[in-house]
């Protein structure tokens, strides 16, 4: 069972220059996903493909949505399909099974819906339970800056920092940090990851 998240960037044309976001997304892929086209690729200029551990699904996706989101006017919207593979390419664009076929569908509701996030499972419960809380999510999210955003994305990368090493990494006080936490509803993330691996861990392998 594969976790498969179809995504493409939201007023892309509105940066002059695609390497603004095109390369640091790129790095990120290249970081922490793995190698390309095996594991991820970028197509048709803005839209993406990943390939992902089905528990680690939702954090890799707010991690690249709070990428984009450090750059002015950019944000993400994505799909995250889980399910069995079926023929696996030597590009993720020729692989196919019900995670790619699930993430694919979804996607192309996102604009139908107006929504950013979205998720499909072989778990219908699941799924209506997580995709009402993503909506929520998705409310808290429209507030950040770039700046909430920046530091969103370091505390999603490693998520037991500490926040007096966050204000040293960033160069301000740790009342600042402290209200950026706040302001970005952190706490909260990173309590709906752990609730979501901790769900899909045991969906996944039932006791």
């Amino acid at each position: 069972m594969v976790g498969v998240i179809t995504g493409d960037i939201v007023n892309s044309r509105s940066q002059g220059k695609p390497e603004n976001w095109l390369n640091p997304l790129k790095a990120y892929f290249k970081k922490n996903i793995g190698s390309e086209p095996g594991k991820w690729e970028v197509y048709r200029g803005d839209s993406f493909q990943v390939l992902v551990s089905p528990v680690h699904s939702l954090r890799i996706a707010l991690e690249i949505k709070s990428l984009i989101l450090t750059i002015d006017k950019l944000d993400a919207r994505m799909a995250i399909g889980i399910g069995n593979t079926g023929y696996n390419g030597s590009s993720i664009s020729e692989s196919t099974g019900e995670g790619f076929h699930r993430s694919g569908e979804s996607f192309e509701m996102l604009k139908t819906l107006k929504r950013e996030l979205i998720i499909k499972t072989p778990w219908s419960e699941f799924d209506a339970e997580f995709n009402l809380i993503l909506q929520f999510l998705q409310i808290a999210m429209e507030s950040w800056t770039p700046v909430s955003a920046k530091t969103a994305f370091l505390v999603l990368q490693n998520p037991e920092v500490q926040q007096y090493e966050l204000a040293q990494q960033l160069d301000i006080s740790q009342p600042s940090i402290s209200a950026r936490y706040n302001r970005a509803h952190l706490s909260e993330i990173l309590s709906l990851i752990k609730y979501f691996e901790k769900r899909v861990t045991h969906l996944y392998s039932p006791a």
